[in-house]
């Protein structure tokens, strides 16, 4: 049985919230409790997907992963009933099931695309 659990993104203060911070409630804005205060937050919802990377860290939506064998970096997304990737680097939309990396391809969590958009961007030569 797949555990089911998620973390936030804050984005007004721009940090990210475990599942042992916030509790979600019928659709509605995280709910976050901070010591005897309760409070809503303007957050972004992501799923752990079941999965954990070469080195044993839970993959999320969001998460940024680089591939071990070229070291192209790809965004975990929940599309068409599934968390998927674009795996191919020359920019064909293919969509792979997770299950497929985690078998086929060794993979790590590099970062998210909240707090390090940057590993994203193209390097200039």
């Amino acid at each position: 049985m797949r555990e089911i659990k998620f973390r936030a993104w804050d984005k007004k203060k721009r940090t990210m919230l475990w599942d042992d911070d916030f509790v979600i409630s019928e659709g509605k804005p995280v709910s976050v409790f901070g010591g005897e205060m309760d409070f809503r937050i303007d957050g972004i919802l992501m799923q752990y997907t079941g999965l954990k990377d070469k080195d044993g860290k839970e993959i999320y939506e969001g998460d940024i992963l680089q591939t071990g064998i070229s070291g192209f970096k790809t965004v975990v997304d929940y599309r068409e009933g599934m968390f998927c990737f674009d795996p191919d680097e020359e920019g064909d939309r293919r969509h792979a099931l997770m299950m497929i990396l985690d078998l086929k391809y060794k993979v790590e969590v590099i970062g998210n695309i909240y707090e390090n958009p940057d590993l994203l961007k193209p390097v200039k030569k």
